[in-house]
């Protein structure tokens, strides 16, 4: 499997992940139903997706 790691944000009292291709923050749920999705793991340390989709630089504050 080889893919992109997102890490999954638990802060803020909800399970949100930076999707790439909406260009947005997702809630994990919305993340499951994506088919560019290769692995979700909750239990892990630090908790982390795997999708297909490209790991794009969107956020404007690291863009600049």
């Amino acid at each position: 499997m080889s893919g992109v790691v997102h890490i999954v944000d638990r802060f803020g009292g909800g399970e949100r992940v930076g999707c790439p291709l909406q260009q947005r923050d997702v809630g994990v749920d919305e993340c499951q139903a994506c088919p560019r999705l290769q692995k979700l793991d909750l239990g892990a340390d630090v908790p982390y997706v795997v999708c297909d989709a490209p790991a794009l630089l969107w956020w404007p504050e690291l863009a600049a």
